[in-house]
């Protein structure tokens, strides 16, 4: 896997560019989505290059992996992005029911 590939995309999504959080910028979330996306196509590959013993398949898988390995060179910290919405359990928590609701499930008991 060549290093321009990777240094492509570090400067379309702004790689390069000075930001005021290490971590918190949107090339660290670019690059995780990039990352989560390739290893679940590398073990999906996986999965079909055992299923089906084609050649191509592995190849496809080690591909993926390589390609994850040189971006995670390229954004060390992308992994530690913290993703609105996904990466925050405290907010993943299923809602409290409402007081009525509450109050119509103990009466039904």
């Amino acid at each position: 896997m060549n290093n321009d590939r990777i240094d492509f995309i570090s400067s379309y999504c702004g790689g390069e560019e000075d930001d005021d959080d290490p971590v918190q910028n949107d090339w660290n979330g670019s690059a995780k989505i990039a990352l989560i996306s390739l290893e679940r196509s590398e073990a999906a590959w996986r999965v079909i290059a055992q299923a089906t013993s084609h050649e191509e398949a592995g190849s496809l898988a080690d591909a993926a992996r390589d390609l994850r390995r040189l971006t995670l060179e390229k954004f060390p910290r992308a992994m530690s992005f913290i993703r609105p919405g996904f990466d925050e359990p405290w907010r993943c928590a299923p809602p409290s029911p409402s007081p009525e609701l509450a109050s119509r499930e103990s009466a039904a008991r």
